[in-house]
């Protein structure tokens, strides 16, 4: 009597001399001279697909032993066992349904047998089959696919989605993907219950799925896909053609505010507007927590003077409806509000419209591989010839159903002179490539952050011969989860600019000559700088808690400054410690002042920017306020990089607050850029997360707001 493990070998001979003469399944195998009649019987009932894999059903039993007996299934020379304990009407405790699985699509080929207890033969071969095993593959439906016009002043329509999906290799949600025009919008997991399904599929409900995606206003191609997991294709549920319909005709006035420039005790605000029903007659001006002064309207154009006192200052404007057809939208016209600080003390005054021109994006041109690109954080450094370096945090692409392409830390791009958001990319094949990697004396990452990364902060342009060089400051960081980002010092990084050679369509990569100026747990210094006139690179800190927080825990803000030939020797760096005094002791750091906002307290957020402005003729501050998600741009400005700081006036931006299925979607990395400044326009910068209602992602992109400066003598 042998057992199982020593007969392996002469288990598996057994199986290959009986394949010539197996029987097909549901037939007893031939029975072997067995004197004593106690070998092991058996039947193979059926063999059939099942998924990925191969089911079989029978039964088995050894006429030595009363209770179950093992079982043996043998494919693609892979062997498993399993026991014969399930009851039948027929044969007791002794049936299998067992299921053998993870095989590649094809034919394949499986056989059975029961081994022996006791005396007699081995064991019994039960039968082998051959089988198809295709590809496991999703299931589905889109049942339907309507539209909604745009609704009161939403740059956009809807289009529903809904159907279900379900993904057999999946043990939870399918995931489904949604295109819109050939270009992939949205991917979701199922989570809508749909017990009707549900009781077919033998699944949980949750099989359902709804799409809500912004669309605008016309005719529009939607494609859905469940997406495939494991052997087989993704599944395409179909392509609907949807129109979106326009909105009501909308007879409301419309119209602008062109300039804010602060006066001594004032404001002047201009604006012009115009009513589809006739002359637009008059405007009506709130100061916030104040008086409201109705204006007149004279041939489309209006200016009033509002007399304020010192300190920052909001401003709404009313464009008040002119009478007209009652099936229309009808009402009043409420403009974005403007934000002014009138001077104190010797702080500039500043006022702002508010509300911004169109956004650019920052990116390569159709043609280029890297179109698609989807990167934030853009840091731009002016060079001798009017063109310009992009600096970028993090750069990705995702395909059609929403897989990510590529994933790539830190980026550079080189756009030339006349068209500075059109960035010339050079590629690794369809990837961007890196500025600057890591190298030796990058601090070591905790387990929970392990992936080391640099981020660009900011970057100054000094000649170098018939060269620019370009110094970059940049963050150390280790990585871990999207909400797991640990700040880990300070590095520099080095590029030169040969305007006789510029980088069009060529890589842009840099060379660290400092990996850790500052270390961990130091402020990240120079997370904006400026360089002076006198040769010297101011850098700018400000607090903030690496795990986030509520608004009180950033800040405060200070200054150091070193010769710029000497930004890599640590010692000669010197701390602002107020008046004209710098000190070689960071602890001597005094912070710098900066005024509450209409709103109150709004100090910068881990990422702003400080620059010099010629056009404005002041160092500009900008900075997406806390909690950093949000729909604004906050901007101080001062003739002097030490201060005083004015309070921030406020930029409001359209399309940072969208909401796709569901999930909102907002702007951060708000940062000046003078480079795009005109004179009465202000150049500014932000990362939009949806760029457009039919975009993939998101994007760098740049506008121009209205804006004025009044130096006091």
């Amino acid at each position: 009597m042998g057992r199982r493990s020593s007969r392996t070998t002469t288990c598996l001979l057994l199986v290959l001399l009986t394949l010539a003469t197996a029987t097909a399944a549901g037939c007893l195998a031939p029975d072997a001279a067995d004197p004593s009649g106690t070998a092991p019987v058996g039947r193979l009932d059926a063999v059939f697909a099942d998924g990925d894999g191969i089911r079989v059903r029978g039964w088995a039993r050894d006429p030595d032993v009363p209770g179950p007996v093992t079982v043996t299934m043998s494919s693609e020379q892979r062997t498993r066992t399993f026991v014969a304990d399930q009851f039948r009407l027929d044969v007791g405790r002794h049936g299998f349904d067992v299921r053998y699985p993870d095989l590649p699509p094809g034919v394949r080929q499986i056989c059975v047998w029961v081994d022996n207890v006791g005396p007699g033969r081995d064991g019994r071969l039960l039968g082998c089959a051959e089988v198809s095993v295709g590809p496991v593959v999703p299931v589905g439906a889109l049942e339907s696919v309507t539209a909604a016009a745009p609704v009161g002043d939403a740059f956009a329509g809807r289009i529903v989605l809904t159907g279900w999906a379900n993904e057999p290799d999946r043990s939870g949600p399918a995931e489904v993907a949604v295109t819109v025009d050939g270009a992939f919008s949205d991917r979701r997991s199922t989570a809508v219950a749909r017990p009707d399904v549900a009781r077919f599929l033998g699944r949980a409900p949750e099989v359902g799925f709804t799409f809500d995606l912004p669309a605008t206003v016309g005719r529009h191609r939607v494609c859905a896909v469940v997406v495939n997991e494991g052997y087989g294709t993704d599944l395409e549920l179909g392509c609907r053609d949807v129109e979106v319909p326009g909105p009501p005709a909308d007879t409301r006035p419309s119209g602008r505010v062109t300039s804010v420039v602060p006066e001594a005790d004032g404001v002047v605000l201009s604006g012009d507007g115009a009513d589809p029903d006739g002359p637009l007659r008059q405007v009506r001006v709130r100061v916030q927590g104040g008086p409201t002064t109705t204006v007149p309207v004279a041939d489309g154009s209006f200016t009033v003077r509002i007399p304020l006192p010192a300190g920052p200052a909001r401003l709404c404007v009313d464009l008040v409806d002119v009478p007209g057809p009652a099936a229309t939208v009808r009402g009043d016209r409420l403009l974005p509000c403007s934000t002014v600080v009138v001077a104190t003390d010797s702080s500039p005054a500043v006022g702002t419209s508010g509300s911004p021109g169109d956004s650019t994006p920052v990116g390569p041109p159709p043609t280029n591989p890297l179109a698609s690109i989807d990167r934030d954080a853009g840091v731009s450094a002016e060079l001798r010839d009017g063109s310009v370096l992009w600096l970028f945090g993090d750069s990705s692409a995702v395909d059609q159903n929403g897989t990510l392409r590529y994933f790539v830390n830190n980026t550079a791009a080189w756009a030339a002179p006349g068209a500075l958001t059109v960035t010339r990319d050079g590629t690794d094949g369809a990837r961007p490539v890196q500025f600057a990697t890591p190298v030796a004396g990058f601090p070591a990452c905790p387990a929970d952050a392990p992936k080391p990364g640099m981020w660009p902060m900011s970057a100054v342009v000094t000649p170098d011969g018939p060269r620019d060089r370009v110094v970059v400051l940049m963050a150390n960081v280790c990585l871990g989860s999207a909400l797991r980002i640990v700040p880990s010092g300070v590095a520099i990084v080095i590029w030169h600019y040969d305007p006789a050679r510029p980088p069009e369509d060529r890589p842009v990569t840099g060379t660290v000559v400092e990996q850790l100026l500052f270390g961990p747990g130091e402020p990240l210094w120079g997370t904006s700088a400026v360089l002076a006139a006198d040769g010297h690179l101011h850098a700018f800190a400000c607090g903030f808690p690496p795990d986030g927080g509520t608004i009180d825990r950033y800040g405060p803000c200070r200054l150091a400054r070193v010769a710029l030939d000497d930004v890599t020797d640590r010692t000669a760096w010197r701390f602002w410690a107020g008046a004209s005094d710098w000190s070689a002791d960071p602890a001597s750091a005094v912070d710098l002042v900066l005024p509450d906002g209409v709103d109150g307290v709004s100090p910068p957020m881990p990422g702003f920017s400080v620059r010099e402005d010629p056009v404005q003729g002041v160092f500009v501050m900008a900075y997406s306020p806390w909690p950093g998600f949000t729909d604004r741009i906050h901007v101080r400005v001062a003739t002097s990089l030490t201060g005083p700081w004015s309070a921030p006036v406020e930029v409001l931006l359209r399309g940072c607050a969208d909401t796709v299925s569901g999930t909102g979607f907002l702007c951060y990395a708000g940062s000046a850029q003078p480079s795009l400044s005109e004179p009465g326009l202000l150049g500014l910068g932000y990362y939009d997360q949806r760029i457009r209602v039919d975009a993939a992602g998101g994007r760098y992109v740049t506008v121009q707001v209205p804006f004025s400066v009044v130096v006091v003598p």
